[in-house]
Order: C-alpha cells, then sequence, then structure tokens
C-alpha cells in the first residue's frame, strides 16, 4: 500500500508539473503576441514533454526509455485530448453546463492515465 501511495504521490507531482509548463509556456507565448490556440498548442506539447520525461523516469522509473514507450504515451495523450473534447461536447449536448465536462475530464483524465502509464505505457517487462 505504501508503494502505491508513493507511487500516486510521484505521479501527482508530474502532473502538476506538466500543467504548470503548460500554463506558463501558453501565457508567456500568449503575452508575446502568439495567437491564442498556437500558444495553447506550444504549451500542451511542452507540458507532454515534461509528463512524458517526468513519468518515465521519475514515477515509473524506467532507466531507458525506449521507442515503444513514447509511442504509447502519445496515444494515450491523443486519446486523453478526445475524452476531453468529448466530455465537454457531451455536456453540451445533455443540456448541461460546458464545466461540467471539464471537471469530468479533470477526474477522468488522471485516473485513466495513471491506470494506462502502469498497466501499458511504462508496464516492466514481467
Amino acid at each position: 500500500m505504501t508503494a502505491l501511495l508513493a507511487l500516486l504521490s510521484r505521479f501527482g507531482m508530474v502532473g502538476l508539473a506538466a500543467t504548470a509548463t503548460y500554463l506558463v509556456v501558453a501565457n508567456l507565448l500568449m503575452m508575446a503576441g502568439t495567437i491564442p490556440v498556437y500558444g495553447s498548442v506550444a504549451g500542451y506539447l511542452a507540458g507532454m514533454a515534461v509528463s512524458f520525461l517526468g513519468q518515465s523516469r521519475f514515477t515509473f522509473r524506467i532507466r531507458k526509455t525506449q521507442q515503444h514507450h513514447l509511442m504509447r504515451f502519445c496515444l494515450l495523450s491523443a486519446v486523453g485530448l478526445f475524452v476531453s473534447y468529448a466530455a465537454v461536447q457531451g455536456a453540451g449536448a445533455a443540456g448541461l453546463a460546458p464545466v461540467i465536462g471539464t471537471i469530468a475530464t479533470a477526474i477522468l483524465i488522471p485516473l485513466m492515465s495513471f491506470a494506462a502509464m502502469k498497466l501499458w505505457v511504462f508496464r516492466h517487462p514481467s
């Protein structure tokens, strides 16, 4: 149980660092005059890089990342982006406020990501 709590703590710390990276990069670029959607995408990609490096090295302690780790991580990120989009669209289609979709995303994505990273993306060979 202690090992799982330590793993979850490391996962959360990396997630916060990736989120902070997104916010800083996106907002700095937008303040510098970059088109907002481009700034947001650049920030998202920077956050993804922090997340991949942090989750692989710090959280799941992969000594040498391989191409399949990166490919799986990118696929997981794309699925997360789709889930985020679908949650907001779904909330709107159901007549709910978009904030319901973003709250659902904030709950679903970390849970889905942790499970997928532990069981698939960075799974240690048995």
